[in-house]
């Protein structure tokens, strides 16, 4: 049976399907045009190569350099490779003012905290019923809202089986009482971004300090911005002292909307597989590298993660496939990318849906009719709207 995509479809045959399925056929063209530039981007993996990189043993390299990390990942960087966790932003107001900051503008603290649910109770179920694994709390600084941080936080640690929960702050407002409310609530990791106060800063690392009494898994999570390399490397042996053990290190990223976008830097744009587009700073990747193998050469007892552009990519591909339980409708079938396949028999006037493996069936049943494949791009959040990416006519 010949098919004939979205996008080979004249203007008189998308006029002859139903309204439906003009707006998928739309939606299809649409998300085509925006993945164009998706092949003139470079491997994260031909970057590696470039830099003729000769590093240690212990660092792994998967799918193609998304991901690359060196030691023994934190439990929270291997549920978020896996994409089974869940971000919760406790608020959006922030006591500073990164100029690497992506919180988007316009966003007010009136938010929906988790992406599918609205309350804490209601939290403790959607973590039982998707399978999550991981809670992260977010902001915004999370402990300017501190009791609206131990809701969640009691909420997540109720879930059986209990799930991995960590922590992201700048350090400024920690304390020994609060470390020590948070411990008993179940949580298990802080991550500190100290490139928000400088790396050095004394108030920030004897906060580091004192947490460190209270947590065995302490990480500095940032973004390398190239200027900052002999800074950082610098740094690594009082981050250490301190009591951190993990650094999980972030490409440095330009997105619309954000403070991030006025910052100075080189820029290139990526795109995702799902068609959305930011700028990445090309040299520091490289930097990242060389902050593994300086690491390595010293024989610091860290364990690295550089959190990639695509590897957040193959993260949000995992997040799609976990919140199928909450979007996957019965009769569609979950791929691999985070989609969903299925088929349409239709008229003009009526229109049926059912899985791929029953193609052979309705093709008995529904003599008459004609048929479409079409693929829907799962949704992140409750209240996102479909994004339809293939369409074929039968």
């Amino acid at each position: 049976m010949p098919t004939y995509t979205g996008n080979k479809l004249s203007d008189d045959e998308i006029a002859d399907l139903p309204q439906f399925l003009q707006e998928v056929v739309e939606s299809v063209r649409n998300f085509s045009t925006k993945r164009i530039s998706c092949k003139s981007v470079p491997s994260t993996f031909s970057t590696i190569s470039e830099q003729n990189c000769s590093l240690a043993h212990s660092t792994c390299i998967e799918d193609n350099g998304a991901r690359l990390y060196s030691g023994k990942l934190s439990p929270g960087c291997q549920i978020c490779h896996q994409g089974h966790w869940e971000c919760v932003f406790i608020t959006m107001e922030c006591n500073l003012a990164c100029e690497f900051c992506l919180r988007p503008y316009h966003q007010d603290d009136a938010i929906r905290h988790s992406s599918w649910v609205r309350t804490p109770g209601e939290f403790t179920e959607f973590i039982v019923d998707c399978g999550v694994r991981g809670v992260s709390f977010s902001g915004g600084e999370p402990l300017l809202s501190f009791a609206e941080l131990m809701k969640w936080l009691d909420a997540s640690s109720l879930a059986r089986p209990r799930p991995y929960l960590w922590l992201y702050t700048n350090g400024l407002l920690l304390t020994a009482k609060i470390c020590k409310q948070l411990r008993d609530a179940g949580l298990d990791e802080i991550r500190f971004n100290l490139a928000a106060t400088g790396y050095q800063n004394p108030h920030v690392l004897r906060k580091i300090e004192i947490a460190a009494e209270w947590f065995s898994a302490l990480t500095v999570e940032i973004p390398v911005i190239p200027e900052d390399l002999p800074i950082i490397i610098e740094m690594l042996e009082r981050w250490i002292t301190a009591g951190v053990r993990f650094l999980n290190l972030h490409e440095l990223i330009y997105e619309k909307n954000t403070d991030s976008w006025s910052m100075e830097g080189k820029r290139i744009p990526a795109v995702m597989s799902d068609g959305h587009q930011c700028f990445r700073n090309p040299d520091s990747l490289p930097a990242i590298l060389e902050i593994i193998k300086t690491a390595d050469s010293m024989n610091l007892p860290l364990s690295i993660n550089a959190c990639t552009v695509y590897g957040k990519d193959l993260q949000i591909q995992g997040r799609r496939r976990l919140y199928a339980k909450c979007s996957l409708k019965p009769y569609e079938k979950l791929k691999a990318d985070g989609s969903a396949e299925c088929f349409c028999a239709f008229t003009n006037e009526q229109s049926d849906f059912f899985a791929p493996q029953d193609l052979p069936f309705a093709q008995q049943h529904f003599l008459g009719r004609r048929f479409a494949r079409i693929v829907r791009l799962l949704p992140l959040a409750q209240d996102q709207a479909d994004t339809w990416i293939d369409f074929e006519l039968m």
